[in-house]
């Protein structure tokens, strides 16, 4: 409770904004957000940070924590541009355990800001009511990200820990999704790597008293999506999940260069998640491809977490990455204007 979590945000401009211009961000009431560590930008131009209490409006009372996320100046810094997608994470305080708001009560903000001479010149696009994510009680966190190699289009295996705090009962879990990022998949040209999705074990010979993930037999183990950005790993219904850490291996093949939102989500699935709805996702519900995990539908899920991934062709930091829970976008304003998707990071209250 009360914890310390990153939030994830997503933009996509339909304005140009020059260095020098602000994103303001906003949160509910009951979230507190913080410059400090740091904004921890994967493709937002460097900015400088500053925090204040604010109202949504001068006729209203409700205060809440915003952050002005000045752009810097060159050569250090660089313009926002139209259409580009930009992804960022600040760090925020949860509630603590037990607090109560409504839907209307957990909507973020996210302003873009042009500044004229030193001076701001107003708001050129944004929306103070993008929907919040649910907190959780479930004790359910995805710990890190590894990866054997950050090569560019190498065959690379990933492993994907997590872990539940308490035991889940039988019939609570259906499946475990895993959605993977642009910069990978399970399937290429060079060969299908489905097969190889399976639950990691130190040793050779696993232990009687082992902790291990109840793999459903009756249903098979998996299913991957034809574009291979999407696993669905079946779970037996009669078999309680223990608490424990659990890690997933899998062999995928990684793209050409890093691009933006680098995600990597797992969700615990309640509903019926087919081979049929797999696909569906994996095409879209809008009349175009799915370009991210943010998708992932809360209607039949316990929990929505994901991880940054680790980039291709750089550094990978062993020490691992942070978690954060997913919202869908939210499109604000006409076509083409500003997309933004607002995320905070797995709450364990328990």
């Amino acid at each position: 409770a009360g914890s310390s979590t990153p939030v994830f945000i997503w933009v996509r401009p339909g304005v140009f904004v020059a260095a020098g211009g602000v994103v303001e961000v906003h949160a509910p009431t009951h979230v507190k957000l913080q410059c400090q560590p740091q904004v921890r930008s994967s493709t937002l131009p460097p900015t400088t940070c500053v925090r204040a209490l604010v109202p949504s409006a001068s006729y209203l009372t409700d205060f809440h924590d915003a952050l002005y996320l000045t752009l810097q100046l060159p050569p250090a810094g660089r313009d926002l541009l139209p259409t580009v997608d930009y992804d960022f994470s600040v760090h925020a305080m949860n509630p603590p355990a037990g607090t109560e708001f409504t839907a209307d009560q957990n909507m973020w903000g996210v302003l873009l800001i042009t500044v004229e001479n030193g001076v701001p010149a107003g708001i050129v696009e944004g929306s103070m009511e993008v929907p919040g994510v649910p907190l959780t009680t479930e004790g359910f966190e995805v710990l890190k990200i590894s990866a054997g190699t950050t090569a560019p289009m190498a065959l690379n295996e990933v492993l994907i820990k997590m872990r539940f705090h308490h035991q889940m009962p039988a019939g609570r879990v259906r499946d475990i999704r895993l959605t993977l990022p642009p910069t990978a998949s399970v399937r290429s040209g060079q060969g299908d790597l489905c097969p190889y999705v399976k639950e990691y074990q130190t040793e050779e010979v696993v232990p009687a008293d082992a902790v291990v993930l109840p793999i459903s037999g009756e249903r098979g183990d998996h299913v991957c999506a034809p574009d291979g950005r999407s696993v669905v790993i079946f779970l037996d219904q009669r078999t309680p999940v223990a608490a424990g850490t659990y890690t997933i291996s899998m062999k995928v093949r990684n793209a050409a260069q890093s691009g933006p939102l680098d995600l990597w989500g797992v969700e615990l699935v309640t509903g019926e998640v087919s081979g049929s709805l797999v696909v569906e996702f994996s095409t879209g519900r809008q009349g175009g491809p799915l370009t991210g995990p943010w998708w992932l539908d809360y209607s039949k899920s316990l929990v929505a977490a994901v991880a940054r991934g680790f980039g291709i062709g750089e550094p990978w930091d062993a020490g691992g990455v942070e978690p954060h829970l997913l919202q869908r976008p939210t499109a604000v304003g006409a076509a083409g204007g500003l997309g933004v998707v607002c995320a905070v990071a797995l709450a364990v209250l328990v």
